[in-house]
């Protein structure tokens, strides 16, 4: 039976390769499009937490942050991110953590600077009975 039919038996397994094979791939460009939404997002975050202009906003970016991991670590659960493409999440996510870290400190320094520089402004300008003297 093999032998006489091994060239339909071949196509039938050629068939079925080539099947399988393109299910696999339009798997992997679906996670692949998946992940690069969650990438843009985070780089939006981190956008927006470069562009933030108060403590609110750093707050409103940490909470963001935290809730794009629940997202991340539900969908890793499910299966429908693999163990590469959550390392490279880890590495955007800790540039983006970075990011709103380093913003959040450059609103407390400029908010501690803030006040001495008013008053070095405020000895510097003198006021009508100053300049009358």
């Amino acid at each position: 039976f093999l032998q006489e039919n091994a060239e339909a038996l071949a196509l039938a397994v050629s068939v079925v390769v080539v099947f399988v094979s393109g299910l696999l791939q339009l798997a992997s460009r679906r996670r692949k499009r998946v992940m690069d939404t969650y990438n843009r997002e985070l780089l939006d975050l981190a956008q927006r937490a470069r562009k933030a202009t108060s403590f609110e906003a750093i707050d409103q970016c940490h909470a963001q942050l935290a809730e794009f991991v629940g997202r991340i670590v539900h969908a890793a659960a499910r299966g429908n991110i693999n163990a590469q493409e959550f390392n490279l999440f880890n590495f955007t996510y800790y540039a983006v953590e970075d990011a709103i870290r380093d913003r959040e400190v450059q609103m407390e320094r400029a908010e501690r600077n803030a006040p001495a520089a008013r008053r070095n402004s405020m000895r510097r300008i003198k006021g009508p009975r100053e300049a009358a003297s």
